[in-house]
């Protein structure tokens, strides 16, 4: 199985007090890198999984807007927000998407095995069958 590997920034409300263009090439490192370290070190993923479990938030600002705190919200706060939600959606995604592998793997493995010993059965049945018709036609020619 392949891990669940999701890659939190956190505390990404730091950077905005930095001009747009710095804080976009700081971005870029960190994705980057990221995405050299899971997929060419561990090869757990190709690029594109990689790039769709890499997050830049701030958890701080997501619990004050849960919290409906609106005090200390620093600038741009609305985008590291979607993206935390982003993070959840896709999170709750894959969690659901395991558990229901992980509920119904042991189920699929016994219905295989019951499919497999139906087959050897009526391939028995089969053969039993056919040298029965054929010691039949054979008595049948003797007489």
């Amino acid at each position: 199985n392949q891990p669940n590997i999701f890659i939190l920034n956190n505390r990404w409300d730091c950077s905005a007090g930095e001009d747009v263009s710095t804080r976009e090439e700081v971005r870029s490192q960190h994705k980057e890198r990221t995405i050299e370290f899971i997929v060419d070190e561990l090869g757990l993923m190709t690029r594109e999984e990689a790039d769709q479990r890499i997050f830049f938030i701030s958890a701080k600002e997501a619990l004050k807007i849960r919290l409906q705190q609106s005090d200390g919200l620093s600038s741009g706060y609305e985008e590291r927000y979607k993206e935390f939600e982003d993070f959840e959606n896709r999170f709750e995604h894959c969690l659901s998407a395991s558990a229901i592998k992980t509920k119904f793997h042991s189920h699929a493995l016994r219905g295989r095995d019951i499919a497999n010993s139906i087959y050897e059965m009526l391939t028995s049945i089969d053969e039993r069958a056919t040298n029965s018709r054929f010691r039949v036609r054979e008595r049948e020619r003797e007489r």
